[in-house]
């Protein structure tokens, strides 16, 4: 069985990505920025284009974000406890704004 999550990194590196298995598979990219980590989907218009209302779509997105983002920093607590290394620590702010974007894209939350 495929896990819900899966974190990869581009074969030249430096470009990471959380890769969203489940129906509907969302790909985000991942960034590390001063306040910590920051996701931004990228969107192929392929996978949501689903027979439902807009604030329906939008609500999940943003809810696939929210985990997205959930999922790639408990993948880098992991890491730093294997490395002993310190991890940035979660900002709300990022997420929230990932989620308002994704919301945005789809049509608004309305």
């Amino acid at each position: 069985m495929i896990p819900k999550w899966l974190i990869a990194e581009n074969v030249e590196g430096g470009r990471n990505f959380v890769l969203h298995m489940e129906a509907p598979r969302l790909v985000f990219e991942a960034f590390d920025t001063d306040y910590g980590h920051e996701l931004k989907w990228l969107d192929d218009g392929s996978e949501l284009d689903w027979d439902c209302p807009p604030e329906i779509k939008a609500a999940t997105l943003a809810r696939a974000a929210r985990e997205a983002g959930d999922a790639y920093l408990e993948y880098n607590r992991k890491l730093a406890e294997e490395n002993d290394v310190e991890v940035k620590g979660r900002d709300i702010d990022l997420i929230i704004r990932l989620a308002n974007e994704c919301a945005e894209a789809m049509g608004g939350w309305e």
